[in-house]
């Protein structure tokens, strides 16, 4: 996986499939000279901090960034974590799973996967059959960690139960 967002990059090396004769090491020092530089923060340091907020942050719909992580919505709460790691997505979860048309299957996921499914409200680009109401972000333990409702507020779910919650 590569996210690009200004200067600032994500990379996944073990699905780069580097040839043989460019070490991890080489493709960063040739991405250091093209001006990028290396964030630290990795997708799992950021489920740490996310579940700093289970329990406390309270969900408002319509909620800014600039309220995050205290006060959140589905989408503001993912926004936030990706700004953690430097990287820009877009506000709103039905261009947030434009931003990723990749899809990867239930099995595969990974910390720092974005997890889309219906919601309360779904919005859609062309078909109304397929819309996107919530997203949440997964964590390497099968749980997805999301911004649920006002009763609620920020919490961690089975990914099979967040799937079929809304």
């Amino acid at each position: 996986m590569f996210i690009n967002a200004g200067r600032r990059c994500a990379f996944d090396f073990n699905e780069l499939k580097l040839p043989s004769e460019l070490s991890k090491a080489k493709a960063l020092q040739i991405l250091n000279q093209r001006g990028y530089y290396k964030v630290d923060v990795t997708f799992d340091s950021i489920v740490n901090v996310l579940r700093e907020y289970v329990g406390i942050s309270t969900y408002r719909r319509g909620s800014s960034i600039q309220s995050a992580p205290e006060v959140v919505d589905c989408s503001t709460l993912t926004k936030w974590a990706y700004k953690l790691r430097g990287i820009r997505i877009p506000r709103y979860s039905i261009a947030q799973h434009t931003f990723f048309p990749i899809e990867v299957e239930i099995s595969k996921m990974r910390a720092g996967d974005l997890v889309f499914t219906t919601g309360r409200i779904n919005y859609f680009h062309l078909d109304p059959n397929y819309g996107i109401g919530h997203v949440g972000f997964a964590t390497n333990e099968g749980t997805v960690i999301h911004a649920a409702d006002k009763k609620q507020g920020v919490i961690e779910s089975k990914l099979n139960d967040f799937v079929k919650e809304f």
